[in-house]
């Protein structure tokens, strides 16, 4: 589609304000301005940069789109504030104008009675904070993502404090314990996307209410057939400079702080009556990432590619032993072992990894374990199944011999295994590989070598490595 047909053109007015054309392009940007109320100039050139990218497949002139936000602030249509920071240099926001909250109401997107509450709100307007900077920011990189990929015909967005099921007054929130307001909301068919911006602010018991609030506030959604994906965003040097891009550690600690997932799942399942089944993903599900790949995970989920259920976690893992038995036939014997060859009787099934496979040289009796577990990029219940079964495989080795059992953790696409964080120290070897990798290895046929796969040799530090026995 092209987002550079005309819909609106405004004259010169009698209070000073020039004409303009007003453009599809610009009419989003109204759209979003209605929700962020305001929008610093970096967030509105990434904007109309990822616009012309899907229209119209080009790069726009950064020029041009300065002189653009000139135009319309102009017109009215938009007003820019700006704050000194140092030197000769400037932070520029924008917010509507009269004339743009009057362009949203002649065009039905604001109704004629919200329009002295949205002026009046543009007119009192104040610097934003760094948090709610970095939530505006990282919002619109969620709508581009989402409004670029034409298998998602519809969604909405919202601020959390706006959302008819989480907004509430601040005398509302002192009363209900269970009280949760995302910094955003995303809905899309029956799934509603939170959005937890994160600072490094907030301390852990916050972190943990706010886990605890979600599980609670989840009932309802769930009873009506919903899905609820909490996102937890942690802002990194793509949004501000003076974060580091690696935020690694903290992306780590919100994990590490998230009640066990068995825990949640029984708690839903006694006060829904919905008991979980293997064939569908759970209907709650947290995962936390850096800002970088917020929307990118966001996506994924909204077009249905994750959640995994433990069924289809199973079968990615037994289509990744195919694949590795194929490329590493040669010189290798690949088999899977019931679970209860190496698990002791008393457990928790729910916690258990997708598939055991015995990998042996060919020739030799010395074989290896690899419990596999298919990952997805900042989710918690991976996490969580990865600390659980390194802690059941160090028991094991302890029986057998160092280093018999080692993790394998499998994602679909190498930047999923290259940014997932696990951050803690393992009692056992851990390793991560990719399906992708294993397919290009297959086109390469039988005399192809089996691609190098990711050794975890610290909470913080991977490398790569041939995989051997």
């Amino acid at each position: 589609m092209s987002n550079k047909s005309v819909v609106l053109r405004l004259r010169k007015d009698k209070m000073g304000n020039r004409g303009v054309f007003l453009f599809d392009e610009d009419i989003l940007l109204l759209k979003q301005l209605l929700i962020h109320q305001s929008m610093r100039a970096t967030t509105i050139h990434e904007f109309y940069q990822a616009l012309a990218q899907y229209s119209m497949n080009e790069s726009r002139n950064v020029n041009g789109i300065t002189n653009r936000l000139g135009k319309l602030t102009a017109a009215g249509v938009l007003v820019q504030s700006r704050v000194k920071l140092r030197g000769s240099y400037f932070l520029y926001h924008y917010r509507l104008g009269t004339r743009g909250v009057d362009v949203l109401v002649e065009l039905k997107i604001l109704d004629a009675s919200d329009k002295e509450r949205v002026v009046d709100s543009s007119r009192k307007f104040a610097i934003p904070s760094e948090h709610t900077e970095a939530m505006s920011h990282i919002a619109n990189q969620i709508y581009i993502s989402l409004y670029t990929n034409d298998t998602i015909s519809e969604f909405t967005q919202t601020r959390g404090s706006a959302h008819k099921d989480f907004g509430h007054s601040r005398s509302q929130i002192d009363k209900i314990e269970e009280n949760v307001v995302p910094d955003w909301v995303f809905t899309c068919g029956d799934t509603i996307v939170c959005v937890e911006v994160d600072t490094g602010s907030q301390r852990q018991h916050m972190i943990k209410h706010k886990y605890k609030s979600y599980i609670k506030h989840a009932r309802r959604f769930i009873e009506a057939g919903k899905k609820v994906v909490v996102v937890f965003s942690v802002v990194d040097g793509t949004i501000f400079n003076r974060f580091s891009k690696n935020r690694d550690k903290r992306v780590s600690s919100i994990k590490q702080l998230a009640p066990p997932f068995n825990e949640w799942v029984s708690y839903l399942d006694e006060k829904t009556q919905i008991m979980d089944s293997e064939e569908k993903p759970l209907d709650l599900q947290f995962y936390a990432v850096s800002a970088k790949q917020t929307a990118n995970l966001i996506e994924r989920i909204l077009i249905g590619s994750q959640p995994f259920s433990s069924v289809d976690r199973f079968q990615y893992a037994e289509d990744w032993m195919r694949k590795a038995r194929y490329v590493m036939g040669k010189d290798y014997v690949l088999e899977s072992i019931e679970k209860e060859q190496v698990y002791l009787p008393r457990r928790d099934p729910i916690m258990d990894c997708d598939l055991v496979v015995s990998v042996k040289p060919k020739g030799r009796e010395r074989e290896r374990l690899f419990l596999v577990i298919y990952g997805e990029e900042g989710s918690v219940i991976t996490y969580q199944l990865i600390r659980t079964n390194g802690a059941r495989l160090s028991k094991l080795n302890e029986v057998e011999r160092p280093n018999y059992g080692r993790l394998l953790v499998c994602y679909d696409e190498m930047i999923n295994m290259k940014e997932d964080v696990y951050g803690q120290q393992l009692p056992c070897e851990m390793w991560q590989t990719d399906s992708d990798s294993w397919v290009k290895a297959m086109s390469e046929g039988q005399k192809a070598a089996a691609p190098e796969i990711m050794h975890v040799i610290s909470p913080f530090k991977k490398e790569w490595r041939r995989f051997n026995e």
